[in-house]
């Protein structure tokens, strides 16, 4: 009973991991001062997307709203409005990149271009993912 329960613990933490994305300091092998920098870019650039997305979310959700009363003119413009806010959550997503890149070296550098084609392959289908598009 307790080998099952055991095992079924070790099977669950497994399945957990599989799901989530490595962090970079163990991925890349970061030292202290490179991951305290990722972090603070990271945390940085989290904050101002969740602001965008959620403008974002209300934007389309009023897009939607004015699709089903008919409102063709607002349901245009509201869209046009939500494809300028995907614009600016793709060019943070690019800043990060290009700002994570700059403390790396040559080789955590190539381990970070593998690292970013394993999330995408991972969370391809992820709310952010499918709102950006396959732009990368």
């Amino acid at each position: 009973m307790l080998k099952n329960l055991v095992l079924s613990f070790v099977l669950a933490i497994a399945a957990f991991s599989a799901h989530a994305d490595a962090p970079l300091k163990t991925s890349l092998s970061l030292d202290s001062d490179q991951a305290r920098e990722i972090s603070a870019i990271e945390a940085e650039v989290r904050k101002k997307f969740a602001s965008i997305r959620q403008e974002h979310n209300r934007v389309m959700r009023a897009a939607r709203r004015a699709g089903l009363a008919h409102d063709e003119t607002e349901k245009v413009r509201l869209e046009s409005e939500a494809d300028v806010l995907r614009g600016q959550m793709q060019a943070l997503r690019d800043d990060e990149e290009l700002r994570i890149r700059k403390h790396l070296r040559a080789d955590q550098s190539a381990r970070y271009d593998a690292w970013l084609a394993e999330r995408e392959a991972m969370h391809g289908s992820s709310r952010d993912a499918t709102m950006l598009g396959a732009e990368r």
